[in-house]
């Protein structure tokens, strides 16, 4: 430094004194001083004082570097001795305290003031405030970070191209995306343009020479090939951000690995795909929809279904719940509330009402899609449901027709038996007439057994069969059951023979049922062996299992009629099955009841001309239980009380013939064709028993029980009725309407006598 006294310029404006650097320095600088060769404070600063709030005392010597920060002030001490001991110019930044108390950012600057022998004859310094300078610095540092987490955290990829040297400068998840290893050197363009798939590369080039020529924003999705051959879907941004002299020299931008939202796009036009090709099924509607009764949407297949228009079902014309009628209001609510809860519902069935007032059946299932809406699918189900409805009363119609045909069958038969039974009391040794009461009894027993049977299976196809389940000793039921139809066998001259267990057999089950179901083997067995006929019966456990085996040497069965012998109506394709007659629906019944007590029946046979054989298996009790009555066949009493009886039978010939049977037992019988004549008889005879048909004209037999229950003699009468309906529905009637007990007709003499003598 020039150490002269003179002024250093001269010139019109007068000299530049040391008073005009005076001012200089205060201007850009907050403090100056001086310190001696050594670096030692000797002389005060005024303006450092007041620049640090140090005291004078604090101020001399070393005691500048008490004002220094803690964090700075070893490397400040270490700066400024290093200074002095080299003679060098000192250039530092630290911080200083304020006045206040807090910290304040210094640049300090100091030089060496050289003697003419080049030694130092003193040091003069400055500290010119940079705390704004470091603050602006700590901001942009700040924000550097923060856009450079953001760049990180999104996975971006940043990059600048150098358009002049065609070289692009990367930043590491630029590599990271194309699968390379990252490095600060820049690379030759071309290595970008490698990367891109060769059905995007033409497009993304057009399109950044576009942006360069026009100096507008580059925006473009494109596919990545990495390093490892995996593509990649990516979205660039970028524009030109450098230009001299009107060329671009630099271009910056972005870029993102967008494969994850590419992807989810493709999954959500393929459902979309899929939502409209579901809607545009011509046979299943589909519905939008709110709780509150709105429609939002609706495919061609519903407005067809429903009869509205698209615009009048999505413009609130029509509501879901107009289109519901009342009595389906709840199954709809029940939906809703399925909705709420789960968010979709069980399938369903309701109706919905057309414009113009006729209805149609639909099977609806839905699901929630989004808050407040609903889609459900809906399936016309109006042929099915009509088809079930024909079904139903085709079964309906089956069913009375049974019934009627029973009933029908039922009233001459009971004509035939009752005059049966008149022949065979009338005294006489007439050997004719005796053979043809017998002969004809016993067609009567097979018809009865023929309809008995037909409503049996119409019963257990309906449910209406059920069983009295009891425990039940197999070998007594058996033995009943082949001691009553031996009688049959010996008539036909043929052969039965029984083997019994070597102990008591105990099942749970229906005795009468179960009695049924032997009898109808047994008879089978009669029926189908020849002159010779010979039927063997046998009862033995096997396991857990109760086996009873029923064999003949009769006309056998073919292979394939071993399982179709079971099937309602199946008879077998021989002269003699035909000439024995028969409905086909014994062996079916078998087969259903020993199904009902948890058994199974099998049919065996080594072919045609060679016999069959018949086994029921029923599962064996391990636990004891009351046993049941086994039926038991008795002989009638011809002991009557003395009663009077009061016969009403719109039928004259069947009334003819009760009245006389009564009669010949030596009860006193009044006979009524109608109600009315029946109620008027009962008031002048007082009788003991009436006997009452039900299908009477004018006035029916329960409307008739009615009656007489409410007359003073009809309280304590015993009141029967017989009639040819005899399913239970039927009984449950006439006990309804006051009758003691039921007879199906034709009417069986024992247990009608039994009923009167008890």
């Amino acid at each position: 430094m020039n150490t002269s006294t003179q002024p250093e310029f001269s010139g019109s404006l007068g000299p530049t004194t040391a008073q005009d650097y005076q001012t200089l320095l205060e201007s850009f600088a907050q403090a100056f001083w001086e310190t001696d060769a050594q670096g030692q404070v000797v002389t005060d600063s005024p303006s450092w004082r007041a620049y640090t709030g140090q005291s004078l005392e604090q101020w001399l010597g070393e005691g500048w570097a008490t004002a220094v920060h803690p964090q700075d002030r070893a490397i400040s001490l270490q700066q400024w001795k290093l200074a002095v001991q080299q003679r060098s110019p000192l250039n530092g930044e630290y911080r200083l305290q304020r006045p206040d108390g807090g910290w304040q950012w210094t640049n300090v600057r100091a030089t060496p003031i050289l003697n003419p022998d080049g030694s130092v004859r003193k040091w003069l310094g400055v500290n010119i405030d940079i705390s704004e300078k470091k603050q602006a610095e700590e901001a942009l540092c700040q924000q550097e970070q923060r856009t450079r987490l953001t760049i990180e955290a999104a996975r971006m990829a940043t990059w600048e191209w150098d358009l002049v040297n065609s070289q692009v400068y990367w930043n590491e998840q630029h590599f990271l995306l194309l699968g390379l290893c990252p490095h600060n050197e820049p690379l030759p363009d071309r290595v970008f343009m490698d990367h891109l798939h060769p059905e995007d590369a033409p497009r993304i080039q057009a399109e950044l020479s576009r942006a360069i020529q026009q100096q507008t924003p580059y925006d473009a999705q494109y596919r990545m090939i990495r390093q490892d051959g995996q593509t990649r879907w990516m979205n660039g941004y970028g524009r030109v951000t450098e230009v001299v002299d009107g060329q671009p020299i630099r271009m910056s931008g972005v870029m993102v690995d967008i494969t994850d939202r590419k992807q989810a796009e493709e999954r959500l036009r393929l459902s979309e795909e899929r939502l409209q090709r579901a809607m545009s099924i011509r046979t299943v509607g589909v519905i939008y929809f709110d709780l509150q009764g709105g429609i939002h949407d609706a495919n061609e297949a519903f407005q067809r279904l429903s009869g509205y228009s698209h615009q009048a079902l999505v413009s609130g014309q029509v509501r879901w719940d107009e289109l519901t009628p009342p009595e389906f209001m709840e199954v709809t609510r029940n939906a809703q509330n399925e909705y709420r809860i789960k968010g979709e519902n069980t399938p369903y069935e309701k109706q919905y009402i057309r414009p113009d007032g006729s209805r149609w059946w639909g099977l609806f299932a839905g699901k929630r899609v989004s808050e407040g809406e609903y889609v459900e699918f809906v399936l016309d189900i109006t042929e099915n449901k009509q088809t079930g409805q024909a079904l139903r009363e085709a079964n309906r119609r089956k069913d009375e027709f049974l019934a009627m045909l029973a009933h029908e069958l039922r009233n001459p038969l009971a004509s035939i038996r009752l005059g049966m039974d008149l022949l065979g009391d009338s005294e006489g040794d007439d050997s004719t007439v005796a053979q043809t009461v017998g002969l004809i009894n016993g067609q009567v027993d097979h018809l009865v057994r023929l309809v008995d049977d037909l409503l049996d299976v119409s019963r257990i196809s309906r449910g209406k069969i059920q069983l009295h389940l009891e425990r039940v000793e197999l070998g007594a039921l058996v033995n009943s059951a082949v001691q009553a139809i031996r009688g049959q066998f010996e008539t036909l001259h043929k052969q039965l023979h029984f083997k019994p267990a070597t102990g008591s057999l105990y099942v749970r089950g229906d005795a009468t049922r179960l009695s049924q179901a032997m009898t109808n083997l047994l008879t089978n067995g009669l029926r189908y062996t020849g002159e010779q006929g010979q039927v063997w019966v046998s009862l033995t456990a096997q396991g857990d299992q109760a086996l009873l085996r029923v064999s003949d040497n009769g006309i056998g069965l073919a292979a394939d009629q071993l399982t179709a012998i079971f099937e309602l109506f199946v008879q077998l394709d021989t002269s003699l099955a035909r000439s024995q007659g028969g409905l086909g629906i014994g062996l079916t019944l078998v087969q259903r009841l020993v199904d009902m007590h948890g058994g199974r029946v099998e049919a065996h046979s080594r072919g045609l001309g060679q016999g069959s054989e018949f086994v029921i298996s029923l599962p064996l009790l391990k636990e004891l239980s009351p046993l049941a009555t086994v039926p038991e066949f008795t002989t009638l009493s011809k002991r009557p009380p003395h009663q009077r009886i009061l016969v009403i039978e719109d039928n004259e010939g069947l009334a003819f013939l009760l009245t006389q049977t009564l009669k010949q037992r030596g009860y006193e019988v009044t006979t009524c064709y109608n109600g009315l004549q029946g109620l008027e008889a009962g008031q002048q005879q007082l009788p003991g028993v009436v006997l009452c048909d039900i299908g009477l004209p004018e006035l029916d037999g329960y409307e008739t029980a009615r009656q007489i229950r409410q007359q003073p003699w009809g309280q304590s009468v015993l009141l029967i009725a017989i009639s040819g309906y005899g399913q239970q529905e039927d009984k449950w009637k006439a006990r309804q309407a006051g009758f003691d007990a039921h007879l199906v007709k034709p009417i069986n003499l024992q247990e009608l006598l039994e009923l009167l003598e008890n």
